[in-house]
């Protein structure tokens, strides 16, 4: 990191600030005829963008977060580390209205307990806590920071102090390699049934694959993902909750990034279209 740090500040010095570090880097590949396609120019573009790439462009909408209360049982608990897959799953309690959180429950912490435990459940003992920076804090120092307190994730605040939403290792890792695929990931996790005939998708999922899941008439034909597909349906400028109706089908965008779709709810229940 140190290394990497002295590489990032040499950069600066030979670019300026003026423009971005990126446009910067592209200009110098074009004059030396360096191709910017390279994989590893694609990296160090990527990492140099850390810089200017604040954590609120990188989380997960607090809206979004999947939690669980701080009254939950265990059954619930454990209900929600199957469905999602998550290793941590951050916990909340509501107070005059407001979520204000109390921890993060590791799934190797339910995994530990003893028969005895697991009758006498506390689930506060059972949580660690978070690390919380400020949504404006870059991610390359957001990065260094969890990497310095073994955190893999982080609750983003605003200036008032109010979670905001999470950010983890991986979400900052993609920054810079790309999307990554969980050793756990497979094609029947890309779909998460999250209520009774409401579903979470990966947007990297073919539109073949989730017509054959869910049992759909989506246009394959035209489109290869769904990403593609509700990119091209969606209307105006992309927005958390932006939503629009394809046959009973409700799909709602549940996260982006720039003009890429992450993950959309589609919504079979016939409550959104009726």
């Amino acid at each position: 990191m140190a290394r990497r740090r002295k590489f990032t500040n040499t950069l600066r010095k030979v670019f300026g600030r003026k423009k971005s570090l990126r446009e910067k880097l592209i200009q110098f590949f074009k004059a030396n005829k360096i191709s910017a396609r390279n994989e590893q120019m694609q990296m160090i573009l990527e990492i140099m963008e850390l810089h200017e790439t604040r954590a609120a462009d990188v989380k997960t909408a607090e809206v979004n977060l999947t939690s669980v209360a701080i009254g939950a049982s265990l059954k619930e608990i454990e209900t929600v580390f199957r469905k999602t897959g998550h290793s941590r799953i951050p916990v909340f309690e509501n107070r005059e209205g407001l979520r204000h959180y109390h921890g993060v429950l590791f799934v190797k912490d339910l995994i530990a307990l003893t028969p005895a435990q697991r009758k006498k459940f506390d689930l506060a003992s059972h949580l660690r806590k978070p690390l919380v920076v400020p949504e404006s804090q870059s991610v390359l120092s957001l990065m260094r920071e969890m990497r310095l307190n073994r955190h893999h994730l982080a609750l983003t605040v605003n200036e008032h102090g109010d979670v905001t939403g999470m950010i983890t290792l991986e979400d900052i890792l993609e920054e810079i390699v790309g999307e990554i695929q969980d050793e756990y990931d497979s094609v029947s996790k890309q779909v998460m049934q999250i209520e009774p005939k409401v579903y979470r998708v990966d947007a990297r999922m073919s539109l073949s694959d989730l017509n054959d899941e869910l049992a759909l008439n989506l246009p394959e034909e035209k489109f290869h993902s769904v990403a593609g597909f509700v990119l091209h349906s969606l209307t105006g400028e992309l927005k958390e909750k932006a939503s629009f109706t394809y046959g009973n089908a409700r799909f709602t965008l549940l996260k982006f990034k720039h003009r890429q779709v992450k993950s959309v709810v589609i919504d079979l229940s016939g409550r959104a279209t009726a």
